[in-house]
């Protein structure tokens, strides 16, 4: 039988890769289909999501015990932010290093706004109606929701 378990080895080493022992995250799960790191929770850390087919589950793991992050050395997380929100006429962005390309949609999921910013320009809401947004940025598989007023 195949063991149903979420394991883990830490990298004890640079090709040729040498493993640790083994850690066993999670033994709930019947069938894993997917799973992506990123941190979910934006403390700096990688967690890890994972999609349980048989149990029709998606389940999260918060990373909060183990540094660096499961032990994935050489990997930089940008913290990416906005702000102020709410806002009234424009947002500002934090953790970019080069020119990006945002993309606003209302509630509705309607795209209203487009552009490429560099690194320390403003977005001018101002036009936008008094509402909820979700500004994507494209490339980074990043997205958070704002507030005009």
């Amino acid at each position: 039988t195949v063991p149903d378990d979420i394991i883990w080895y830490k990298s004890m080493g640079t090709p040729p890769t040498v493993l640790g022992s083994e850690t066993s995250i999670d033994n709930t799960q019947k069938q894993v289909y997917g799973m992506i790191l990123k941190d979910f929770d934006n403390d700096g850390d990688l967690d890890f999501a994972t999609v349980d087919y048989q149990n029709n589950d998606l389940n999260w793991f918060e990373n909060y015990k183990i540094n660096p992050p499961l032990g994935l050395d050489g990997i930089e997380i940008n913290k990416i932010s906005i702000f102020p929100n709410p806002t009234k006429n424009q947002l500002n962005f934090k953790g970019f290093s080069e020119a990006f390309d945002v993309s606003v949609y209302d509630i509705l999921g309607k795209n209203v706004l487009n552009k490429t910013m560099d690194v320390n320009a403003t977005l001018d809401v101002s036009k936008l109606h008094n509402g909820i947004y979700i500004i994507k940025f494209n490339g980074y598989n990043s997205n958070f929701k704002f507030v005009k007023q």
